[in-house]
């Protein structure tokens, strides 16, 4: 009996020192092992931390996000949206055609010492994220090469010695007659929290945020609307919040769940005050994922 446990532990040790030595061999010049091989390698794995930080990082296959933030300087005592065009935003009634002008001739493409070329970005005849680069001239008209069934950001790309737009620079719906977009002297870009959503996504929004800059008188007191309008419906309110200047100046709502709306859906936020000449921010974070 103790010859066959002794030849059992002996068998039993050849095939571990034969196993440790294969590992030995086959360890790589730099100490990695093929057993760790087996699974996949460190490098393409993907260990996702932070959702929204990976869908803002675009590292998030198929998800896209929109930060959308708005001022408008002069609230008054009737209700307005939280644009720098001021007053109530008018929605475009159809995909038209867009042209851009400024109110200075100094936003002039090549050699204006204000803004000179601005890319566009809105929905296409289609209702699909569409975006192109202008080259403005000053006071004249430039015609987009598409046409835009909504126009929800405007950036200045390249400027000249004053390094910024010198006039204030709209986008003007041909067939409406109205201003979808502007940049306010100096900013820029747009300021405007208004987004429509593709006709390809659902949009998901995450938060948003309220800011009183300053009020007239000092005690003023401004209510804060949230609205959507799915297509083919009516402005709805989600949200109402109130901001007063001796007191809450700011507010933030994080919705989670996410509050999520069909394509084609438009959000904004406005705002109305107890007395005139408030001076509100605001905007949202939506996360967009196919439909």
């Amino acid at each position: 009996m103790k010859q066959k446990q002794k030849k059992f532990i002996f068998i039993l040790a050849t095939a571990i020192l034969t196993i440790t030595f294969a590992i030995l061999v086959s360890i790589q010049q730099d100490g990695s092992s093929p057993a760790l091989a087996l699974s996949p390698a460190p490098q393409s794995l993907k260990r996702v931390a932070d959702f929204y930080f990976d869908v803002g990082a675009d590292d998030v296959r198929n998800y896209g996000h929109v930060n959308k933030f708005g001022n408008n300087v002069d609230v008054d005592q009737a209700e307005e949206d939280i644009w720098d065009g001021g007053g109530v935003w008018d929605e475009p009634t159809a995909s038209q055609v867009y042209t851009f002008t400024s109110t200075s001739g100094d936003d002039a493409s090549p050699d204006g010492t204000g803004a000179r070329t601005i890319e566009i970005f809105g929905l296409d005849s289609d209702g699909l994220l569409a975006s192109e680069t202008l080259a403005l001239t000053g006071t004249g008209e430039v015609t987009a090469t598409n046409q835009y069934s909504m126009m929800h950001r405007l950036i200045v790309r390249t400027a000249g010695s004053g390094g910024e737009n010198a006039g204030t620079i709209t986008a003007n719906a041909n067939t409406d007659g109205t201003v979808t977009a502007q940049i306010t002297i100096g900013n820029n870009q747009t300021l405007m929290a208004i987004y429509k959503i593709s006709a390809i996504d659902n949009g998901c929004l995450i938060g948003f945020y309220v800011g009183m800059n300053r009020a007239s008188p000092n005690n003023g007191l401004v209510d804060i609307f949230l609205k959507v309008k799915p297509p083919g419906e009516v402005w709805q309110v989600k949200q109402v919040n109130g901001l007063m200047s001796t007191g809450t100046t700011a507010f933030q709502h994080i919705y989670n769940p996410p509050k999520c709306f069909d394509p084609l859906t438009i959000i904004k936020m406005s705002a109305i005050g107890q007395t005139d000449s408030n001076d509100i921010s605001a905007g949202f974070d939506l996360v967009l994922h196919p439909n």
